[in-house]
C-alpha cells in the first residue's frame, strides 16, 4: 500500500503513491478519449443548468487529473457563445497527473496544482466546483463535504458524482442545509464492468 499525506483541503488521508501509479501506468496520458466523451455528455446532460445562472467566471475541479473537465468546460463554452471562465482551477495531488494537465494550459488558461491550502485562499470561492471520481480518495467525509461548502459562492454550483457504491459523499452534500431546495438535475451513465456512475447538479441556496 502506498504512503499517505496529510491533505488540507480534502481531509483524511489520501494514498498519493496509488495515485502516482495509476498514471504512471497509463501507456499515453491523453489517450483518454471515452472518459472525456463521457464528460462532455454529462455536461451536455445538465445543459443550461450548469453553463447559466449565474454564467461561470470561477471554476475549480477537485481531483483534476489530467484536466479533461476544464478542457470539456471551456470547450463547451466556446460552442455556446458563453465567455470562457476567467478563474479555472484544477487540484489533484498526483504530481503526475498535474505534469500532464499543464499541457493544455496555454489552451485553456487554467491553473493547476498541488497546492490546494495556498491556491485557494487566493482564488475561493468559486461559481462552480467540479468534484467527479474523487471522494472515495478521502477517508473523512464530513470534512471533505465542509471543505466543497466552504468552496463554492451562495448561488453558485457544485456538480458532485461517484459509482453508485462510493456515493455518501454525494448524499451527504445534498442534505446540507445550505443546499435545501438547490437540486438542479441527475445524470447516470454505466461504466466497464457493470458499474453505475451517478452526479448531481445542486445550487448553494444559503
Amino acid at each position: 500500500m502506498g504512503s499517505s499525506v496529510r491533505d488540507k483541503y480534502l481531509g483524511g488521508y489520501l494514498k498519493e503513491d496509488d495515485m502516482e501509479t495509476l498514471y504512471n501506468e497509463l501507456p499515453d496520458p491523453w489517450d483518454l478519449k471515452a472518459s472525456t466523451a463521457r464528460i462532455a455528455e454529462e455536461f451536455g446532460t445538465y445543459g443550461q443548468s450548469l453553463f447559466y445562472d449565474p454564467i461561470v467566471k470561477k471554476i475549480l475541479s477537485v481531483g483534476c487529473g489530467l484536466g479533461q473537465e476544464l478542457e470539456c468546460y471551456a470547450g463547451a463554452c466556446a460552442a455556446f457563445q458563453l465567455p470562457i471562465p476567467s478563474i479555472m482551477v484544477g487540484l489533484d495531488i498526483s504530481k503526475k497527473a498535474i505534469e500532464g494537465a499543464w499541457k493544455h494550459a496555454e489552451y485553456i488558461n487554467a491553473n493547476f496544482s498541488k497546492e490546494y491550502p495556498q491556491l485557494l485562499q487566493l482564488r475561493a470561492p468559486f461559481d462552480l466546483v467540479i468534484v467527479r471520481d474523487v471522494t472515495y480518495y478521502s477517508y473523512n467525509a464530513s470534512k471533505m463535504v465542509d471543505h466543497i461548502v466552504r468552496s463554492v459562492f451562495v448561488g453558485g454550483k457544485v456538480l458532485i458524482g461517484d459509482s453508485l457504491r462510493r456515493n455518501k459523499y454525494r448524499d451527504m452534500l445534498t442534505k446540507r442545509s445550505e443546499f435545501e431546495g438547490g437540486l438542479l438535475g441527475e445524470y447516470a451513465s454505466r461504466l466497464c464492468k457493470g458499474k453505475i456512475y451517478k452526479s448531481v447538479l445542486i445550487r448553494r441556496t444559503k
